[in-house]
């Protein structure tokens, strides 16, 4: 499998496994979000804005939390309501997502108002490196935590297409407490095994 370089609409370079899909849909292996409920503990319920075909709230459903899932798309996963994440007027105990990556970061700033405690979101972990990035988001509001995926997750395009293996793109969990604002001298740096 080659890796595939491109720019997108930041002009950034975007290195990950699979050409672009609509609506950037790209299914995060169970494993990735064991790891994170593994180390990271969430009080309250967890909801996840594109759950896809519902990877993240089934894991956290096995962990023991009640957990919810929306898409602006169906995609199959039963108990999530189709709804659009920016103009979604609830408020959250805690998000987890993957979201499409081309609106990350907006993704963020809106999961920023509608949470009260933790947000976590998986990106490629370049996502951590860039000024402007810094100057909009992590030193407005850092981090709690950044947990690394030693082990490097597929990723592949939803709807089975194409099977997840050989993953060679570095990914990380950015977890942001809302309920505890850091300064970004202190954001913790921790490595998933």
């Amino acid at each position: 499998m080659a890796v595939l370089a491109r720019h997108n609409v930041a002009g950034e370079r975007t290195i990950t496994d699979f050409e672009r899909v609509d609506n950037d849909w790209y299914v995060e292996p169970m494993w990735v979000v064991r790891k994170l409920l593994a180390a990271c503990h969430f009080e309250g319920e967890i909801h996840d804005p594109c759950c896809g075909q519902g990877t993240i709230p089934q894991a956290a459903h096995n962990a023991g939390y009640v957990a919810t899932g929306a898409d602006i798309v169906d995609r199959g996963y039963a108990p999530a309501k189709r709804l659009d994440f920016m103009t979604d007027p609830h408020v959250y105990d805690n998000i987890i997502f993957n979201p499409p990556y081309k609106f990350a970061e907006q993704f963020i700033h809106r999961a920023m108002i509608m949470v009260r405690g933790k947000i976590a979101v998986i990106v490629n972990i370049k996502f951590l490196a860039s000024q402007g990035r810094y100057d909009r988001l992590f030193q407005q509001i850092p981090p709690a935590e950044v947990f690394i995926c030693s082990r490097r997750p597929s990723m592949p395009p939803g709807g089975g297409a194409v099977e997840a293996k050989g993953g060679t793109a570095d990914y990380c969990w950015i977890v942001w407490d809302m309920g505890k604002r850091p300064r970004p001298e202190t954001t913790q740096m921790k490595w998933l095994i």
